[in-house]
């Protein structure tokens, strides 16, 4: 990942996905769960700022109503580890298919594709339909 808001979507995108497809029930995610996803196992001697990020990213994401913590299970040595579910709010956007994906699956399911595979530039645009979506 090139920056901090390449990561924000990233994860994002991923959590959303994992999310989706267990609704509704909870997920255990944890960062050190996720470094192989993003970065390949050569760099992660390199990776510590991912738990930041990823913690960050989880408490962004609460903060703004997207996920709740439903526990968090603490910091594990050099991994953040959390408890989580979707929002009534996340939920309902993610079911929704914006004007611009007429034709094509729900958000939702397409971050459920996302997160099945690696780590893709395409994620940003579904997030900013989600976050356009929820804001709307």
């Amino acid at each position: 990942m090139s920056n901090n808001m390449d990561a924000f979507d990233q994860l994002t995108g991923t959590i959303f996905g994992r999310l989706f497809e267990a609704f509704p029930n909870s997920v255990e995610l944890n960062s050190s769960g996720m470094l192989e996803k993003f970065v390949e196992p050569e760099d992660f001697d390199g990776a510590w700022e991912f738990d930041d990020v990823f913690r960050h990213t989880v408490e962004w994401l609460e903060k703004h109503d997207y996920i709740w913590i439903k526990r968090d299970l603490c910091t594990m040595g050099s991994s953040s580890s959390y408890e989580l579910t979707l929002t009534e709010r996340s939920l309902e956007v993610l079911k929704q298919t914006p004007d611009s994906l007429a034709g094509y699956d729900s958000l939702g399911k397409r971050f459920v594709a996302f997160s099945k595979a690696k780590a893709s530039d395409t994620v940003g645009t579904l997030i900013s339909l989600a976050v356009t979506s929820a804001i709307t």
